[in-house]
């Protein structure tokens, strides 16, 4: 009669069994201790390092402020990064770089302007 305890067991050519428990079991702990090891590291970095969370949830990297929609998969972007504003073109290849905006409110319309070649007259 085979029972499962026998499957595990791996005869060899001399007659001798090599067992598996032994390497599953390894396996196993190596396991349980990295999943207790992972849940101790989420339980304690806030703890630990309360400000390095706290940034990366406070503020987003890149805010979109504006879009406009030019036609299809066509559009421009106003976008704040870290302080600073981009007008940005998007086109069905990606992203390009129109020009980086200044705080005069104004500077949105000369840099669509200038972007574009269009005179406001």
């Amino acid at each position: 009669m085979n029972s499962w305890r026998d499957s595990a067991n791996v005869v060899l050519a001399a007659g001798e069994s090599l067992s598996l428990w032994g390497p599953v079991l390894r396996v196993f702990a190596v396991t349980a201790a990295f999943v207790i090891l992972l849940f101790v590291i989420r339980r304690w970095l806030p703890v630990l390092a309360p400000n390095a969370l706290s940034k990366l949830r406070s503020q987003p990297f890149a805010e979109v402020l504006g879009r406009q929609f030019l036609g299809p998969r066509k559009a421009l972007l106003l976008v704040r990064v870290e302080g600073r504003r981009f007008l940005l073109s998007e086109t069905g290849d990606g992203f390009r770089l129109v020009t980086e905006l200044e705080d005069d409110p104004d500077s949105f319309g000369v840099s669509l302007r200038q972007a574009t070649g269009k005179d406001a007259n």
